[in-house]
């Protein structure tokens, strides 16, 4: 009896140093694929989204709308930018994919708004229920090799920004963006009168202790 509770231990302590070199080698696999993928041949759709075009003009109406954002983040009622629900899909649909890859169970070797929408793409085998386009702006794509981790992104919202590719190269994506944003400005707005008044206080101070030095 000794001898078989021996055995089962010995067999869990070999079978789970097995799954943590397999996991190590999975992640060693995902890391040598997104290498591969460098900036000369990554479409400007995940670099600068059209999205962030748009959003990122120093125009009245983007300042207005960054203003009203802060303002309701300010006051606890947590807005979510249009962006947000593209990237968690993606995030979502990598990791139906990522599952599929370990059973070897994929039947497709690119990502399309065809495969993920089309009722008789068989994506629903991966991922049940199949999912439906929420935002008629979105439109996916895939980079690299799908069995080892591809890179994920939409045309027009780009590519999550909690994914690991953007993480490893967030620096060479952002470079990008403007200068200066509408959120920029719009932060400005909301703090400089708190900035006024803390500068008419301490002038106030000064003032008032140049007056007692001189009495």
């Amino acid at each position: 009896m000794k001898l078989i509770k021996r055995f089962n231990l010995v067999f869990a302590v070999l079978l789970f140093f097995s799954l943590l070199l397999f996991s190590q080698l999975q992640a060693q696999n995902l890391a040598t694929n997104s290498a591969n993928i460098t900036l000369e041949n990554i479409p400007q759709e995940l670099l600068y989204p059209e999205y962030f075009k748009l959003h990122d003009m120093l125009l009245w109406e983007n300042i207005h709308k960054e203003l009203i954002f802060k303002i309701r983040f300010l006051t606890g009622r947590r807005p979510q930018k249009d962006y947000i629900s593209c990237h968690k899909f993606q995030r979502r649909i990598s990791r139906a994919i990522d599952r599929a890859a370990a059973e070897n169970k994929l039947t497709f070797s690119v990502v399309d708004n065809k495969l993920l929408f089309d009722k008789d793409s068989g994506f629903e085998k991966i991922l049940s229920p199949q999912p439906t386009l929420s935002n008629k702006s979105c439109n996916y794509h895939s980079l690299g090799d799908i069995n080892k981790g591809c890179v994920l992104y939409c045309d027009y919202h780009g590519i999550d920004f909690e994914s690991n590719f953007f993480k490893q190269n967030r620096s060479k994506l952002e470079i990008y963006k403007p200068l200066i944003l509408p959120e920029d400005i719009a932060e400005f707005i909301i703090f400089s009168p708190s900035i006024i008044i803390l500068i008419i206080i301490l002038f106030l101070l000064t003032k008032k202790k140049k007056i007692q030095i001189a009495k």
